[in-house]
């Protein structure tokens, strides 16, 4: 990895609180049990608003950063990476919404947890791949993408980014349409595909595979209950529904190896805290392909993140990462056939 890392401002958050009950305790008794006394502090730090950083957008003319602090607001730099700046609210303050660039019309930063970002910047995107985004709504994690694939100005590359609701990839497709200049949009292309036929129909085609894959997001789960003053209900969170999505994670998985050249390189995220969505996912997955190793060649950035190890992978949970999370991911490449 080629990161230069940047100090770091503490952000807040406020305390939330919520009624006991028996529903939810079938929530907090399958997550008690994983984490035992980690439970309540864990449970406590997902309670909070979630932070974001602002990706600053390498595309535009006028120096985003400078732009902020004109405006009056207080920004540090958190990571300088080749063609990626992201940067926070020294305050921890809300940055405000990014406006449009004069000279070239483009929005000149993107919000998003530097988790996400740190995930992205795994997967070691370098001018001339090619470059596939398989669950890529709202579009974050491809602007990080984009802008390694094509920062530098070399557009011999190509970024599909793909997701399969068409309200979701109309919100891509207007993220990428307001952060990416039309020479850059050129080489991009969107799709509509289950992400499941990717490996069928597109075999050994990509150089990077992202799989964000759709996961049981316990931390919107649970603020999203709170925020309704209620515990979370068995139908947006119990350990079958996480069973499900796990099976559904292995077949997504499974396809995006396929659609991987050899040498090639894929990582694997869920803003899941279940094992049984991240670490047992890869397991499997694994099992069934011999030819995927895991490797762990960016671990300055996950220290300056505050991400832990686990078995194959990482996760930065909001206890321990500074608020950030959570996020699991792995990065796995193809080796060569001997």
């Amino acid at each position: 990895m080629r990161a230069r890392l940047c100090a770091s401002a503490a952000m807040r958050g406020g305390r939330t609180s919520s009624k006991k009950s028996g529903v939810r305790s079938v929530f907090d008794e399958h997550f008690a049990s994983i984490y035992g006394e980690r439970w309540n502090a864990l449970r406590q730090a997902l309670m909070q608003p979630n932070k974001h950083v602002a990706l600053l957008n390498g595309f535009v003319q006028c120096d985003p950063l400078e732009t902020l602090q004109t405006r009056g607001e207080k920004m540090e730099v958190l990571l300088d990476e080749s063609h990626c700046k992201v940067a926070c609210a020294v305050s921890g303050d809300a940055v405000p919404p990014p406006q449009k660039e004069a000279t070239s019309n483009l929005r000149s930063y993107y919000m998003l947890d530097f988790a996400s970002v740190v995930a992205a910047l795994s997967l070691d995107v370098y001018p001339g791949h090619k470059v596939l985004d398989m669950c890529a709504a709202p579009g974050g994690k491809a602007l990080v993408l984009a802008q390694q694939l094509f920062g530098a100005g070399d557009l011999t590359g190509q970024l599909s980014a793909n997701d399969r609701s068409s309200d979701r990839r109309a919100r891509l497709k207007a993220v990428m349409s307001e952060y990416l200049p039309a020479d850059v949009l050129v080489s991009c292309s969107i799709h509509g595909l289950e992400a499941q036929q990717w490996g069928r129909h597109q075999p050994e085609r990509f150089d990077r595979v992202l799989l964000d894959a759709p996961c049981g997001s316990e931390r919107h789960v649970l603020q999203h209950a709170l925020a309704k003053r209620r515990d979370v209900m068995k139908d947006e969170w119990s350990p079958a529904r996480s069973k499900r999505n796990a099976s559904l994670q292995v077949d997504l998985l499974l396809s995006a190896i396929k659609t991987l050249r050899p040498s090639g390189r894929l990582v694997y995220s869920t803003c899941s805290i279940s094992p049984v969505e991240n670490d047992r996912v890869v397991e499997k997955a694994l099992k069934r392909n011999a030819e995927m190793n895991v490797v762990r060649d960016c671990e300055p950035l996950v220290k300056f993140l505050g991400a832990e190890r686990t078995s194959y992978g990482y996760i930065a949970y909001p206890d321990t990462a500074n608020g950030w999370g959570p996020l699991y991911w792995c990065t796995m490449e193809k080796l060569q056939p001997s």
